[in-house]
């Protein structure tokens, strides 16, 4: 009833105001710091999910996303990190399931 009466310039501003809250409130980026204790990869190249134990002491399974550069950190790196005990950071977004993508790992 409201809405037939109101602008259409008004309709389309409500519109897109909506749209940017469900978009802003879609992907939000967190990151944590802490140690690699485990690599799972399909190939010599290509890392599947990590595991790292955060400097509070939470272990956090990470796969890896499509967003993340394979070529940087290859399990070959990765598992470097793991001997050498050097902790890394790594971006990540929670997806709808409950599952922890990785974005972004950096020394």
């Amino acid at each position: 009833m409201i809405w037939n009466q109101c602008k259409p310039y008004l309709r389309l501003a409500f519109i897109g105001a909506l749209l940017l809250a469900l978009f802003a409130c879609g992907s939000k980026t967190e990151s944590v710091h802490g140690a690699l204790i485990d690599v799972k990869s399909t190939s010599i190249s290509e890392t599947q999910a990590i595991t790292v134990r955060t400097d509070d002491g939470r272990e956090l399974t990470f796969r890896i996303g499509p967003k993340a550069d394979q070529g940087v950190f290859s399990p070959g790196h990765l598992r470097q990190h793991m001997l050498e005990v050097s902790k890394v950071t790594v971006y990540y977004e929670r997806l709808s399931d409950g599952t922890l993508e990785a974005t972004k790992i950096t020394d």
